[in-house]
């Protein structure tokens, strides 16, 4: 038996435990700093903490010591918290059969009860193994909060453009519609796809609209491609696949963006999105944006479950889809009732009006003529039907008409109404020509008819730079327009 003297007893005690859970948040704070809420990060310490004490107690039952019981719950903390980035390791490596999950989890099953014998039958105390975890992480943690002090140097997404502003006391200040339409195809792609939208656009410019031709967003996801529009620049520091990282700096940006920096202050901005911004919360929970702890959590095992797998007890009717196939579709009518409502509402300040829309975006709800989709239950698999899609964003193009003719006809003074899309459909199979998922929409009411600078083959990113140019008097220089595919 190992000897155990005064001197080192409290060295020997599994504080690694807590020390674990605390390295593990306050890693993913400062690898998402100014991300995650601190109120998030304690959270998830005290959800950690209450799991281990439970599982502790449990194993010292059974195993009848604190440091076996304690080595026990380490070992099933650290496959949850470094699953993820283990099992892509060995998704790539040359033994293929590994990165199945079928595979891995019964390993990890296995690798969990041998464990237990193992420490059942084990006379040692294990207090070799206890100093040296708990130095480890105190070491770890010490090494990241080394890290945290340089965090204010870190490189930013965006420039800031206040200093280039330029004060207008005699423009006018009609209320701004900003209406976006999530994975709307423009035209390019919709005749690659078989289908004229010539009737919609028809109908647009009856309603006074400059419908731009031929024009993109210039990313391809919605995170990036909003980041971009707001803050009018290209998004730096970005890498080229899709990560959490770069997601969550987006979404900082959104909230807090150049634009509404350089909008008059007189606007009071309405936030009807799934976004944060100027600091509103979004009206909405949408099932495809996560909450920021996530930004922490979606490398461990039950997150990565949920993300690569957990669709099929869904589509497989494991779990019932009824709380969730028409989540989409509640919060685009409570979406479009709040911008119907704010058009009518008594402001003595001219209004900017965000409201982003996930129309003709997956499920595909209904066909042309407002028929329920019967094969939603299927909305995961049914989400790269293009005859499915092409049907409902017929069905949107009424939502939309009708959207816009309410805000005309209701609003006091004639207002600017911007529709636009993120970016186009996105749901091809196999080899396809990824410029198509940029082609979209992008058309404009102004009261003044000042299109002048609105051309041709124009992007996303320089829509908020024309509408100031041309509405407010700046003298913002117009970016090179290109288009940036972000990997999946």
């Amino acid at each position: 038996m190992q000897k155990l003297t005064f001197k080192n007893n409290l060295l020997l005690k599994p504080y690694y435990l807590i020390l674990l859970i605390i390295f593990f948040v306050f890693h993913g704070y400062v690898e998402n700093y100014d991300l995650v809420p601190v109120t998030d990060c304690l959270l998830l310490v005290c959800q950690y903490t209450g799991f281990a004490i439970l599982s502790t107690a449990m194993a010292y039952y059974f195993l009848r010591s604190i440091n076996k019981a304690a080595l026990f719950t380490f070992f099933i903390l650290s496959i949850n918290f470094f699953f993820g980035a283990a099992f892509d390791v060995l998704k790539k490596s040359p033994v293929s059969f590994l990165g199945k999950y079928s595979v891995i989890l019964l390993l990890l099953v296995i690798s969990l009860v041998v464990t237990f014998i193992y420490l059942k039958k084990s006379t040692k105390l294990f207090y070799t193994i206890t100093k040296y975890l708990n130095f480890l992480f105190v070491i770890l943690l010490l090494l990241d909060i080394g890290q945290f002090t340089f965090l204010f140097q870190a490189n930013p997404i965006v420039t800031d453009y206040s200093s280039r502003l330029t004060k207008c006391d005699t423009c006018a200040t009609p209320d701004i519609y900003l209406i976006v339409a999530d994975e709307y195809a423009g035209n390019r792609e919709l005749l690659s796809m078989g289908f004229d939208n010539r009737n919609f656009f028809e109908q647009l410019k009856k309603r006074e609209f400059n419908v731009i031709k031929n024009t993109t967003s210039n990313y391809n996801p919605t995170e990036y491609s909003m980041a971009s529009l707001f803050n009018m620049q290209y998004l730096k520091n970005v890498k080229e696949n899709l990560n959490t990282k770069d997601i969550a700096r987006c979404f900082n940006a959104i909230d807090e963006n150049e634009f509404l920096r350089l909008l008059p202050i007189s606007y009071k901005v309405f936030n009807f999105s799934n976004f944060r911004v100027a600091n509103q919360e979004p009206l909405t929970n949408s099932p495809f944006y996560s909450d920021e702890k996530m930004f922490i959590t979606e490398q461990t095992l039950l997150q990565r479950l949920m993300k690569d797998i957990g669709y099929h007890l869904y589509t497989k009717g494991i779990l019932s889809l009824k709380n969730r196939q028409f989540e989409n579709f509640h919060n685009n009518k409570m979406l479009i009732k709040a911008t119907k409502d704010i058009v009518t509402t008594n402001e003595i300040n001219p209004k900017f009006v965000y409201t982003h829309l996930t129309l003709p975006h997956y499920p595909y709800y209904f066909d042309k003529d407002g028929k329920q989709n019967e094969q939603l239950s299927k909305m995961w698999e049914e989400k790269m039907n293009q005859n499915d899609y092409l049907e409902y964003l017929q069905y949107s193009n009424r939502i939309y008409l009708e959207l816009i003719d309410w805000i005309i006809t209701k609003s006091k003074q004639p207002p600017i109404i911007l529709l636009i899309s993120d970016h186009g459909f996105r749901q091809f199979e196999g080899n396809f020509d990824k410029t198509l998922v940029f082609s979209n929409l992008i058309a404009v009411h102004l009261p003044s008819n000042k299109y002048g600078g609105w051309y041709e083959q124009m992007s996303n990113v320089n829509i908020l730079k024309i509408l100031l140019n041309s509405e407010f008097q700046q003298k913002l220089t117009i970016q090179k327009d290109s288009l940036v595919f972000i990997k999946d």
